[in-house]
């Protein structure tokens, strides 16, 4: 076969003499069915006698499938800050802030340490100053005055001394 003259099963010219392709018509394509259903029942009866024709290879003499490229515009870049310079301003004002709360903190902790140790002392002396000791002193009553009673007077008696039951 030469490459300016390729046919179909129908013995129909595919290509042109100047080398382009032409498509079968639909009522080729429809014959080439019936064709092939009658040779299928044909090939039925005589299953020894099998011979195989292939439709031909029309994807080798069509020009080849060429991906076009999409034509977009070239994008500039455009310049963009990082985040570090500012987190890295945010980060010291944070570091600042935190020094700050705990040296308030230490001064408040070494603020309250002073209170309880001049407390301490205090309690201490106090403490101290109870436990020496001291004598009693003597209580101040108001001075006192007997009054003259309502009662009359007492008259004694004397006891009779009885020795009873005397056994020698």
């Amino acid at each position: 076969m030469a490459k300016n003259y390729v046919s179909n099963f129908r013995g129909e010219s595919l290509l042109t003499p100047n080398g382009k392709y032409n498509a079968p018509s639909k009522s080729s394509v429809s014959d080439a069915s019936s064709k092939i259903t009658a040779s299928n029942a044909y090939l039925d009866n005589k299953e020894n006698n099998f011979k195989f024709e292939s439709r031909p290879a029309l994807v080798l003499y069509k020009a080849p499938f060429k991906p076009t490229l999409p034509t977009t515009q070239i994008v500039e870049p455009v310049s963009f800050d990082l985040a570090t310079e500012k987190r890295a301003a945010e980060r010291e004002k944070f570091e600042r802030r935190l020094k700050e709360k705990d040296e308030k903190n230490e001064r408040l902790r070494q603020q309250k340490e002073r209170e309880h140790k001049e407390t301490e002392k205090r309690v201490q002396a106090e403490l101290r100053a109870k436990l020496i000791h001291h004598a009693k002193p003597i209580p101040t009553v108001g001075l006192f005055i007997p009054e003259k009673s309502s009662k009359p007077l007492t008259v004694s008696e004397t006891l009779k001394f009885v020795r009873r039951f005397k056994q020698n």
